[in-house]
């Protein structure tokens, strides 16, 4: 995983960009309700202009408790009947269900049907106008180009201008909501809920679990934990010739949110496909001094001069950087072995905040 630090100058544009468009987006719809019954009344009472924009920019931490408030302020409705509501939705059409689940489930449903008309994801990201406010938007003032769980595979937002201002919107990262929107309606717009990402990882390995963020790394969170993630190679025995593997190497082996997390997105399992990457960063360190780097350097500054960070990115097509992870797949993992190799040292290219 990546870390996504909230303080990059380009984080804070897209998240002030996205908290005022998406709380007149959401301030819209709440008009559009209506006033013919009762639970929509309720709604538009409480979803004041201040409290849209607190669900759509608060903290991770803040936002349960923002989605909890509401819960808990609304006529008829209560923290633990939603909790409730939300196992509801675990269970099967088939499944037989007692008085009580039935009754919960028609109190909640017309509620949340309303919810999801005002935080209308699906309307954000398909949005049709050349100029409006929308994922695609979303995920170029990020632009975060590699899937921010795994690292693996580029996530690149593509728009394509045409004559007349037109604008052909090509592809994007998937957005995956860190508080699933089947459950938590009132987060499905909230800037840090949105974490862009692959297919993969979104809709075939996080897909709806709820995690909590006692239990697992938020990539806008717990950078002090991102730090204790070392992907590392262990020799594997095999008759004949050496082989190798790729592991995540947790430095704190007592910190539980690493290790869930690793488990969770099959960190250790997805890396073991790109062996081969690994063999050839192995194979360089036995071909080639341990001078490498520098002896391409002195070449080149001959005619131009370029610094380590810039070899660096010529010589393994990936960045050296922390905060540069992003913009190229297996990054983190190519610098962590290369540093375990002895190829570099990690203090000559240093990652920044």
């Amino acid at each position: 995983m990546i870390y996504i630090n909230p303080l990059n100058r380009c984080n804070k544009i897209a998240f002030e960009i996205h908290k005022d468009n998406l709380s007149d987006f959401v301030k819209n719809k709440v008009k559009d309700l209506g006033e013919n019954c009762e639970i929509k009344n309720e709604v538009k009472r409480l979803l004041t202009p201040d409290r849209i924009s607190l669900l759509i920019s608060s903290q991770p931490n803040d936002l349960l408790l923002q989605n909890e408030k509401f819960y808990e302020d609304i006529v008829g409705y209560d923290i633990n009947g939603y909790n409730q509501y939300k196992e509801n939705l675990k269970i099967k059409k088939n499944d037989e269900l007692s008085s009580e689940l039935i009754s919960n489930r028609e109190t909640y449903k017309k509620l949340h049907q309303i919810l999801n008309e005002v935080f209308n994801y699906n309307s954000f990201v398909m949005k049709k106008g050349q100029n409006s406010y929308d994922g695609y938007q979303l995920a170029k003032n990020l632009g975060v180009q590699t899937c921010v769980y795994c690292n693996r595979l580029y996530t690149k937002t593509v728009i394509k201008d045409f004559i007349l201002k037109k604008k052909n919107k090509i592809t994007r990262p998937e957005f995956d909501h860190w508080f699933p929107k089947s459950k938590y309606p009132l987060l499905a717009l909230s800037f840090y809920n949105l974490i862009p990402s692959c297919h993969i990882c979104n809709s075939n390995l996080k897909g709806d679990d709820d995690m909590s963020l006692d239990d697992y790394l938020h990539p806008y969170l717990d950078k002090e934990s991102f730090d204790k993630i070392k992907f590392s190679y262990v020799y594997k025995n095999s008759i004949g010739e050496r082989t190798f593997e790729i592991q995540p190497n947790i430095l704190d082996n007592e910190n539980k949110k690493i290790i869930k997390t690793i488990e969770s997105f099959k960190l250790k399992e997805v890396y073991e496909a790109h062996l081969d990457e690994l063999n050839d960063l192995v194979a360089l360190r036995d071909k080639y001094s341990d001078r490498y780097l520098d002896n391409l350097q002195s070449i080149l500054t001959n005619s131009s001069n370029v610094s380590k960070n810039e070899i660096y990115r010529m010589a393994f097509g990936v960045y050296s950087e922390e905060g540069d992870f992003h913009r190229r797949p297996l990054s983190k993992m190519k610098k962590d072995i290369l540093t375990e190799l002895g190829v570099i040292k990690e203090d000559d290219y240093k990652s920044y905040d």
